[in-house]
């Protein structure tokens, strides 16, 4: 017998040292029983033993081979993960570079527009003779000089660069045109805002003139900051641009969430009464009932940070969008999904109208029961029938939450399927 020719390197994996431990004692125990026994078993063994030898030195080289690959795989992916934090890096820093552009290019847009206001509400004129200069300095005379001969004279002297309606024309006379006023001064500018208190109780308004980004920014703050005016002489407010000072303390809406007690945002997403809750609005994303609200789930064993990450990431899968679809999962700011979404290429709305109430109804199930804090505040709702504000005509109620009729479910204009659904769910809840 050779059983003892069984040989290994030193390298060799443990399992195969041990495999060939066990067959040489193997051998040596048939050995010791078939020493004067038949020599036909004996050639049978010695040639089992020798495919077993080959057997076990492929099975050596082939391990070999593994661990050779998997070190190297292991370096590659060393390699790979060094790579990726460097992008990473670079990616961090290429988002707050455009961020800073972004801010860089509204504070200057904004300064250019320093030295304008807009003048709301004054009726558009059929006569093409009469300039808006000639409107404007009419109205300044009699709104806001008082007949006052002084005040008379220095409107008369003021020049504007640039005097015109904003939009085109409304044929049906349905829309009154904002007007657009830059000064060429800038000190008479501030003269005539400094007196736009003398239209607070007229249908006519001033406003200064902001970005498209700012203005959005403004239109979010509005309600705190009008909260924030009715909580008495001790806190002072102000509405500077985008950016909300209360007692001497910065707040935008980046940082909103900082704001304490009966400021926070979550106190504004919503209306309600007796019988009715509905939610949305601007600052929806601190709405726990809303889509843009933050809330990380699972649905398809998929991980998302808001329900609207969810239904336009499904929506994108649907039509094969794997761009967007990469895309949506990337961003986590529930507007940015859901302006993506917008863009899925090979969408057909009959398709998606058939499927997305019930994929929405999946989405919030696995929502709300994932997340504690979400169930608490359905449940908070009691039996009231719930509604999402907006214009959407198939989710929402089809009014704003700033509209005097939106508690009224009578008034609502959708089909407010949102709502159905959140309703269906709260019903589950309560007998789980």
């Amino acid at each position: 017998m050779s059983a003892y020719n069984l040989q290994l390197n030193e390298d060799a994996p443990q399992w195969a040292q041990t495999f060939t431990t066990s067959i040489k004692a193997a051998f040596e125990s048939l050995s010791s029983e078939i020493r004067d026994g038949n020599t036909s078993l004996t050639t049978k063994i010695n040639t089992l033993e020798k495919k077993l030898i080959e057997s076990v030195r492929l099975a050596t080289e082939k391990a070999d081979e593994a661990l050779t690959l998997a070190k190297k795989n292991s370096a590659i992916l060393h390699n790979f993960k060094s790579e990726f934090k460097c992008l990473q890096h670079t990616c961090d820093n290429l988002k707050q570079e455009n961020m800073k552009l972004k801010q860089q290019t509204s504070n200057l847009e904004s300064y250019s527009r320093r030295n304008n206001l807009l003048l709301k509400n004054v009726p558009e004129s059929e006569d093409n003779e009469i300039t808006c200069e000639t409107v404007v300095k009419k109205f300044m005379k009699f709104h806001l000089t008082k007949d006052n001969d002084e005040d008379n004279h220095l409107i008369d002297r003021m020049t504007f660069i640039r005097c015109h309606r904003l939009g085109a024309q409304d044929t049906n006379n349905r829309r009154v045109r904002p007007m657009i006023i830059r000064f060429n001064n800038f000190s008479d500018r501030q003269w005539i805002w400094q007196k736009r208190f003398l239209l607070k109780d007229s249908r006519f308004s001033l406003h200064e003139n902001f970005s498209g980004d700012v203005e959005y920014n403004r239109r979010k703050l509005y309600p705190i900051y009008n909260a924030a005016r009715k909580m008495g002489d001790n806190t002072r407010v102000t509405l500077n641009a985008d950016a909300l000072i209360i007692n001497s303390v910065k707040y935008t809406v980046d940082t909103l969430n900082e704001l304490p007690g009966k400021l926070h945002p979550r106190n504004f997403t919503h209306r309600a009464n007796e019988n009715t809750h509905v939610f949305g609005g601007l600052l929806s994303e601190f709405d726990s009932l809303s889509n843009y609200g933050r809330t990380v789930f699972t649905y398809d064993d998929i991980v998302y940070s808001s329900s609207e990450q969810a239904i336009q990431h499904s929506k994108a899968l649907k039509f094969k969008d794997d761009l967007i679809a990469e895309k949506i999962m990337m961003s986590g700011d529930p507007s940015t999904a859901k302006q993506l979404g917008n863009t899925v290429t090979g969408f057909n709305r009959h398709s998606w109208n058939i499927v997305k109430g019930d994929i929405m109804l999946k989405i919030l199930r696995s929502k709300f029961q994932q997340n504690a804090t979400c169930r608490d505040d359905l449940m908070k709702t009691g039996a009231k029938k719930l509604g999402e504000s907006g214009s959407d005509s198939y989710f929402a109620v089809g009014l704003p939450l700033t509209d005097r009729n939106i508690l009224d479910p009578n008034s609502w204009v959708s089909k407010n399927k949102l709502g159905s659904i959140l309703m269906q769910i709260r019903t589950e809840l309560q007998h789980h």
